[in-house]
């Protein structure tokens, strides 16, 4: 495809068909590490150069889940992709009129407070007693907040800080202004396309994604698959 990639964590190493392969030090990567720090298991490749949203995508999906984990090669030539929204995509656990990650459920402090889905930052310097929040459904598609937000063993940073990393990965995945293709290849089967989603299936939820910006010719894959 004479794509030029842009690995960061495990995932992405193992799309190295491109002769130039950058690291973790280029610019486009280093927005993921604080989320990576935090405890976020997501995992994100991108890739400059991309010409084609489907077609790109799946050699990029074929050849990171041929090297993470076993790859059913007939499932595979069975997925496909649905075409979505950013609001879509972003899910319940984002407030889409002012970018704010929402924290669903109930949470008390351990002054008395009481909240109901509150947004995240208005939880700012707040020390939480209990919280209970809702799954989602697995495979389902859609939810990206969620699935930053919640992995099955929490964010080691405050919410400022969640916020301010999400608000970088949005606007370098989904720059604003850009027109953007988001395709969603999440699937309650996609265990059976890799046993990379085995993990995933028990409760957490799986996840993936491609966004692609025509004018750039920017890719990105978004993968997940976690429990605890």
């Amino acid at each position: 495809m004479g794509t030029q990639i842009l690995p960061y964590n495990s995932f992405a190493q193992n799309l190295s068909r491109s002769p130039t392969l950058l690291m973790a030090g280029d610019e486009v990567m280093q927005v993921f590490k604080p989320y990576y720090e935090m405890g976020g298991v997501l995992q994100f490749v991108v890739y400059n150069g991309a010409r084609d949203a489907e077609n790109d995508s799946l050699a990029a999906i074929h050849d990171g889940l041929a090297n993470s984990g076993s790859l059913n090669e007939s499932a595979f030539e069975k997925l496909k992709s649905r075409q979505i929204s950013p609001v879509q995509f972003f899910g319940d656990w984002y407030d889409s009129t002012d970018g704010n990650l929402i924290k669903l459920g109930n949470i008390t402090t351990i002054d008395g407070q009481n909240f109901t889905n509150p947004k995240l930052l208005s939880l700012e310097k707040l020390q939480v007693k209990s919280s209970g929040s809702p799954g989602v459904e697995v495979g389902s598609g859609g939810q990206f907040a969620y699935a930053y937000l919640n992995p099955p063993y929490g964010l080691s940073a405050s919410p400022a800080k969640i916020q301010k990393t999400f608000d970088d990965i949005r606007e370098t995945i989904l720059p604003d202004g850009r027109a953007a293709i988001i395709l969603d290849w999440t699937s309650p089967s996609l265990n059976e396309v890799s046993n990379y989603f085995e993990a995933g299936k028990e409760w957490w939820g799986v996840f993936l994604f491609s966004i692609y910006i025509p004018d750039l010719k920017r890719l990105t894959i978004i993968a997940g698959s976690a429990t605890d």
